[in-house]
C-alpha cells in the first residue's frame, strides 16, 4: 500500500482562455487497504462553457463515486465514476447547447492498492519518469478520429513504484521539451523544484496557459507488481498498461479500405431498385448530387489522410530534433572531460555543440531545451576560461557629482591620488574624494595621458600633436626640437623618455626629455605593422594592441615573436586597451565591448604570454581604461562618469 505522496500544482504560459485547473485528493489513510489519491486535470477552453462549475462537479462525482461501493476492484469503481462524469458531461451539453469534446483536455487519474488508473481526452497527457526514464502513459488512450461521443473513453492502468514522479499536463509536453530533459528535470529534483525547472524551459514557448501537476511517490509499497524497465532498450520504460482502443491503419490501408467502400457504392447504386431499396431514394436525386456527395466525402478523407500524414512527418522532425540534442548533450560532456587536458579539443567540441543547439533553435521546436543547452556551453567555456563574473565591484569616485556633462578619457597615478581626465578636465581623486575639475587647457582636446616617473609629473598628449606637462601645480605646454610634435593615439612615458604610438604613419615615436623641452622624434618601429594599432604598454618591452585583438611584441624597435598559451576560447577582437608596467607579472587587456578584463601572465623563460583568467564586470557600461594596483591587489575601471575599483 502506498504510503506518502508529495504532490505539486503549478500554471505554465501567460494567456489563459477559459477555466483550467487541477484537483487532487490525498490518500484516505482511514480506508487503509481501500485509500487512494484522485487527480483531474481539466482545461475548458471555452468562454461559453461556466468551466469553473462544471469541473468542480466532475471532481466531486470522482471523489464521491469512487468510494461508494468499496467491495468493488479499483478498475470497475474507476469505470464506473467516468461513467457518471460522462453523463454529467451530455446533461450539461443538452443544457447549454454547447459541444464539450473540441473544448476540453483532461486527465482523471486514480491511483488505489500500487496501481495507476488513467483515462485522459484532448491534448492533456501523462508522463512516468522512472530513474531518469519517461514513458508516456495517455499515447493512444483518445484518438480525435473515433465516433466516441464520451469524453473519456478508455482507460489504461499500470504499477506504480516509490521514488516515481506522475506528470499531468493539459498540454502536449513534448511540443516544447525532449524526452530526455523532462526526465532530467524532475530525476534530479524534488517535485516542486522539477515543475519549477520545467516552467523556466516550456515557458519559452508556451502562449496559452498550461496546467501542470506533478505527483511523486515517496513512499513504501506492498509487495504488489510494479512496472519495471526495459533493460536492454535503456531509454524508454514500457509500463502493463491496457488500451481499450486497438488496430491504427496505415495510409495504404486507408486507401485500399476506402477505395473498396466506394466501389461496393458504386455497384449498389447501379444495381438497386428505386423501389424497393433506400439507395434508390438517392437515384432519385440524380446521378450529379450522388456524385458530389461522393467526391466531397473523398476530399474529406484524403484530407484526413494527409494530415495524418503530416503530423506523422512532425513527430519524426522532433524525434530528430530530440536525437540532435542528444549529440549535443555528448559532445558537451566530452569536451568537460577532454577540457583538463586538451582545451583546443574541448573548444572544438563545444562549437560543435552549439551549431547544433542553434540548429534546433531555429526549428521553432524544443527552443527550452535548446536554450538550455546553449547556456550550458556557455558556462562550460566560462570554466575553461577561468572567467570569474564579478558582481561586487565598488564605486570609488563619482565624476558626474562634478561635472554633469563629463566623459572620461583614461586615467593616472599621481603621487598619493588617482587621477582621472576628459578632453579638457583633469579630476583629483584622493581618498575616494573627487577634487573641482582643473582644466587642461582651453583650447587643446586632450587624447591620451600617462605618469611620467622620471620627472615625477603627468603628460597629456592633445590631437593637434601637442604635449602638455602637469606637476601638481600648473599645466606647461612643451616644445620638441622639431616645431611641433606627432599626432598619435597614445602617449607613454618611460625611463627619461615619452613613447608616441602613430598609426597614420605606421610608427612609434620617441623623444627624450631634454632640461626643458623635448628631443627632435626618432622613429623607433623597424618592422612591424602597426596601421590598426589602437593602444600601447611598456615594461622594458613595447607592446602594442592591434584593433582586431592582436598583440605586438617589440624589442629595440623589432618585432619578437612569441606565442599566447592556452588562449581564452571567446573573441577578443574588440579589445582597446592594453595595459602592464615594469615590475608587473601579468600583462591586462581592456574588452571594453564585452565589459571584461583579460590577464596573461609573462613568461620569464620563453616570453610568451599565458592566458590565466578573464574578470566579467556585467554591470558597468562602456569600461574605457584601467590601471592595476600591485601593492594594493587592486583593479581601477573608468566609465564615462565614474571610477570603480574590484579586488583581487
Amino acid at each position: 500500500m502506498l504510503k506518502k505522496t508529495d504532490y505539486k500544482h503549478i500554471f505554465i504560459g501567460n494567456e489563459r482562455i477559459g477555466f483550467s485547473k487541477c484537483y487532487h485528493h490525498e490518500l484516505d489513510e482511514d480506508l487503509a487497504e481501500d485509500g487512494a489519491q484522485l487527480i483531474l486535470n481539466i482545461e475548458i477552453k471555452s468562454t461559453q462553457i461556466p468551466g469553473e462549475e462544471i469541473a468542480n462537479e466532475l471532481f466531486e462525482i470522482l471523489s464521491n463515486s469512487f468510494f461508494q461501493d468499496l467491495e468493488k476492484d479499483p478498475y470497475t469503481r474507476f469505470e464506473e465514476s467516468l461513467k457518471m462524469m460522462n453523463d454529467l458531461i451530455l446533461e450539461k451539453e443538452s443544457e447549454l447547447k454547447v459541444k464539450f469534446l473540441a473544448n476540453i483536455n483532461v486527465i482523471a487519474a486514480v491511483v488505489a492498492k500500487d496501481t495507476l488508473y488513467i483515462s485522459q481526452h484532448g491534448d492533456a497527457e501523462a508522463y512516468l519518469v522512472r530513474k531518469r526514464h519517461v514513458s508516456l502513459l495517455t499515447d493512444g488512450l483518445h484518438d480525435s478520429k473515433t465516433t466516441s461521443k464520451e469524453v473519456f473513453a478508455n482507460i489504461a492502468n499500470g504499477g506504480v513504484a516509490s521514488g516515481d514522479r506522475l506528470v499531468y499536463s493539459t498540454s502536449r509536453l513534448y511540443r516544447y521539451i525532449t524526452k530526455m530533459d523532462l526526465a532530467k528535470v524532475f530525476s534530479d529534483n524534488s517535485v516542486a523544484e522539477g515543475l519549477s525547472e520545467l516552467s523556466n524551459l516550456v515557458s519559452i514557448d508556451a502562449s496559452e496557459m498550461m496546467s501542470v501537476c506533478a505527483v511523486g511517490i515517496v513512499g513504501r509499497l506492498s509487495d504488489g507488481p510494479i512496472a519495471h524497465l526495459n533493460e536492454k532498450k535503456g531509454r524508454k520504460m514500457k509500463l502493463p498498461f491496457a488500451d481499450k482502443f486497438a488496430g491504427k491503419f496505415s495510409d495504404n490501408k486507408i486507401v485500399n479500405y476506402l477505395t473498396t467502400k466506394l466501389n461496393d457504392l458504386r455497384f449498389w447504386l447501379n444495381k438497386g431498385s428505386s423501389k424497393d431499396t433506400v439507395l434508390g431514394e438517392w437515384r432519385r436525386l440524380g446521378r450529379d448530387k450522388v456524385l458530389m456527395a461522393l467526391i466531397l466525402v473523398i476530399v474529406v478523407l484524403v484530407v484526413g489522410i494527409y494530415m495524418v500524414r503530416n503530423q506523422g512527418q512532425k513527430q519524426k522532425y522532433i524525434e530528430d530534433l530530440e536525437t540532435t540534442l542528444e549529440q549535443v548533450s555528448e559532445k558537451v560532456n566530452e569536451a568537460e572531460t577532454k577540457g583538463t587536458y586538451d582545451k583546443d579539443r574541448a573548444a572544438e567540441l563545444l562549437t560543435e555543440a552549439e551549431a547544433l543547439a542553434m540548429d534546433v533553435l531555429s526549428s521553432g521546436y524544443l527552443r527550452g531545451s535548446a536554450s538550455q543547452y546553449l547556456n550550458a556551453i556557455e558556462e562550460e567555456r566560462d570554466y575553461l576560461d577561468n572567467v570569474i563574473r564579478v558582481e561586487d565591484v565598488s564605486l570609488f569616485a563619482d565624476l558626474f557629482s562634478k561635472r554633469s556633462t563629463v566623459s572620461a578619457l583614461g586615467m593616472v597615478p599621481y603621487q598619493e591620488s588617482l587621477y582621472a581626465y576628459e578632453y579638457n578636465g583633469l579630476y583629483e581623486i584622493m581618498l575616494g574624494e573627487v577634487l573641482d575639475p582643473l582644466t587642461i587647457s582651453d583650447d587643446e582636446v586632450v587624447v591620451a595621458g600617462g605618469y611620467f616617473e622620471d620627472q615625477d609629473n603627468m603628460v597629456f598628449l592633445t590631437d593637434d600633436g601637442n604635449v602638455i606637462e602637469y606637476d601638481g601645480v600648473i599645466f606647461d605646454f612643451m616644445d620638441t626640437l622639431d616645431g611641433v610634435f606627432h599626432e598619435g593615439v597614445s602617449v607613454v612615458p618611460y625611463s627619461s623618455r615619452i613613447y608616441m604610438l602613430d598609426p597614420d604613419s605606421n610608427q612609434i615615436w620617441k623623444y627624450y626629455r631634454q632640461r626643458d623641452s623635448y628631443s627632435s622624434a626618432e622613429g623607433f618601429n623597424v618592422d612591424a605593422d602597426l596601421s590598426d594599432a589602437v593602444s600601447m604598454a611598456i615594461d622594458g618591452y613595447v607592446w602594442v594592441l592591434n584593433s582586431d585583438g592582436t598583440i605586438v611584441k617589440l624589442m629595440s624597435g623589432a618585432k619578437e615573436n612569441f606565442q599566447i598559451q592556452r588562449e581564452p576560447l571567446t573573441d577578443y577582437s574588440g579589445a582597446t586597451k592594453i595595459y602592464t608596467a615594469f615590475e608587473s607579472s601579468q600583462l591586462y587587456l581592456l574588452d571594453s565591448a564585452n565589459s571584461r578584463v583579460l590577464v596573461f601572465n609573462k613568461d620569464a623563460n620563453t616570453g610568451n604570454l599565458v592566458y590565466s583568467t578573464q574578470y566579467v564586470f556585467d554591470e558597468l557600461d562602456e569600461i574605457r581604461d584601467i590601471y592595476v594596483a600591485q601593492d594594493e591587489s587592486r583593479m581601477y575601471l573608468l566609465t564615462e562618469d565614474s571610477v570603480y575599483y574590484y579586488s583581487y
